[in-house]
């Protein structure tokens, strides 16, 4: 089929629209064929830096003969299906009735949408042909030309819900107050995370429990074992298959409220951060997660020194309150916090490092071959990998601070010797006397254990925000317009 022919046809109509979008479709066709193939309409929608994959859907989608080319006739019908839609949500988007769309209204209009506003710069330059800065009816339905009718109509939608309630008095002014009103429709409150922290957590840390005894044993008493099968034969040996839940209730008391207080902190700490309503960037979202470290870390922290000693020193104590009294007797309250600046040492490389890892792999999982602002849903098995990688990770990043930690928690205890005077003097004797080996000891038995525990804490955690339907509401396909 010639573009000739196509124009006659049209032409013999004498329709203005078949004009206007004739006039369109000569543009798409770069090659001057007559057609639309998939590379120009890949080329197309690549100005609005949508991916391959949805040119694929579009290209498919108009191509109703099946014939890999897009002539003028499906072309027209795919415009006409969203014209009046276009024809809408320009003249709302043109608040002021000019008969075009400024650079202040089309910034307004990128903010209704949760779209960022620096993007208009680039919007306005691949949209206005003529130069003048503001964009006429002709330029905006062209640029959207490409778009599926029912991603375009979801993107009127989006803007005319909250043109509905507006009452700007002005096209250069952002209302904060309905940025957070819309925000709260996208999101969930900050206690779903640590529900589900919580619980998914202890579920994992159960399952685990025998490695994590281990993992502690040999941090513990660093050189007595010569390798981690060793370590458990002698566990087994002096307090039989039960020994490897030792302290496990006590674990469970700790980790629950901890990783409920990390996953909600978090949460807290980026909308501290990046300010209500916006997206935190990635080193804000490091400064959360490492915040939420800390919090977590000295909030349970009593519990945790319980817990070490009971499990590293069998016979020392009769039981949680027994050691909790002694240590309150012998160290007064200040020794239920033995080792505190070392676990917060730790706990901020550690839980910034952890969280970071996993939600910048799970950002990139989301995203991938996807508009920017139209993630795919995530799927509950993506904790898995992503558990694993992002938990191994942080515990070499970490594991020197925790290593100082664990000893300075139980020195002294169940007759070994005070050495240490605080986490410097911990980490200096041990490179002195026992080099790099020593900082890392029990660091194979840890990667061991945090693998598993990282892959099902947070496939757990996951699950259940699926179960419960604790997912911020996908956002409207229509934003997929914006632009890195």
């Amino acid at each position: 089929m010639g573009a000739s022919s196509s124009k006659g046809g049209v032409s013999g109509k004498g329709g203005s629209f078949s004009d206007e979008i004739y006039k369109v479709f000569v543009e798409l066709d770069t090659d001057n064929s007559g057609s639309l193939d998939f590379a120009e309409v890949q080329e197309g929608l690549q100005k609005l830096r949508y991916p391959a994959n949805y040119a694929f859907d579009v290209f498919t989608t108009l191509d109703k003969d099946n014939n890999s080319e897009i002539d003028f006739e499906e072309f027209k019908e795919w415009v006409g299906m969203k014209h009046e839609d276009m024809k809408v949500l320009f003249e709302s988007v043109d608040r002021d009735n000019s008969g075009f769309i400024d650079f202040q209204e089309l910034k307004l209009f990128l903010y209704h949408l949760d779209l960022p506003i620096k993007n208009a710069s680039m919007l306005m330059r691949k949209l206005d042909k003529d130069g003048d800065q503001r964009l006429s009816f002709e330029e905006f339905r062209s640029g959207f030309a490409l778009l599926h009718p029912s991603h375009f109509s979801s993107l009127k939608d989006t803007w005319m819900e909250y043109e509905s309630d507006s009452d700007l008095a002005g096209v250069s002014a952002i209302d904060v107050s309905r940025s957070a009103k819309r925000d709260e429709s996208k999101t969930v409150p900050a206690w779903t995370s640590a529900v589900a922290g919580g619980l998914g957590n202890s579920i994992s840390r159960t399952i685990i429990a025998p490695l994590e005894r281990t993992r502690v044993q040999m941090i513990a008493d660093a050189g007595r074992y010569p390798s981690m099968l060793a370590c458990m034969q002698d566990i087994f040996k002096v307090e039989g298959i039960t020994g490897f839940w030792a302290g496990n209730a006590l674990n469970i008391g700790r980790i629950a409220p901890q990783m409920a207080i990390a996953f909600y902190a978090k949460d807290y700490f980026k909308v501290v951060y990046a300010g209500e309503g916006n997206k935190p960037t990635p080193l804000q979202t490091l400064a959360a997660s490492m915040s939420s470290g800390i919090v977590c870390q000295t909030g349970v922290y009593p519990i945790d020194l319980i817990r070490t000693r009971l499990m590293t020193s069998p016979g020392a104590y009769d039981g949680m309150l027994d050691c909790l009294k002694s240590t309150v007797k012998e160290e007064g309250m200040r020794g239920l916090y033995k080792g505190l600046l070392p676990a917060n040492m730790f706990a901020v490389p550690y839980y910034g490092t952890q969280f970071f890892v996993y939600d910048m792999l799970k950002v990139q999982y989301t995203t991938f071959n996807r508009p920017p602002d139209d993630p795919r849903p995530a799927n509950p098995l993506i904790g898995i990998p992503l558990g694993a990688i992002s938990s191994m990770t942080a515990c070499f990043v970490a594991f020197p601070f925790q290593m100082a930690w664990k000893r300075l928690q139980v020195q002294g205890i169940g007759g070994r010797p005070i050495q240490y005077s605080g986490t410097v003097d911990c980490l200096r004797q041990v490179v002195a006397k026992e080099g790099i080996k020593g900082v890392y000891a029990g660091l194979v038995p840890n990667l061991i254990k945090l693998a598993p525990t990282g892959a099902i804490s947070f496939l757990a955690v996951e699950a259940i925000k699926d179960f419960m339907g604790w997912r911020p509401q996908k956002m409207m396909s229509g934003k997929a317009i914006a632009m890195k």
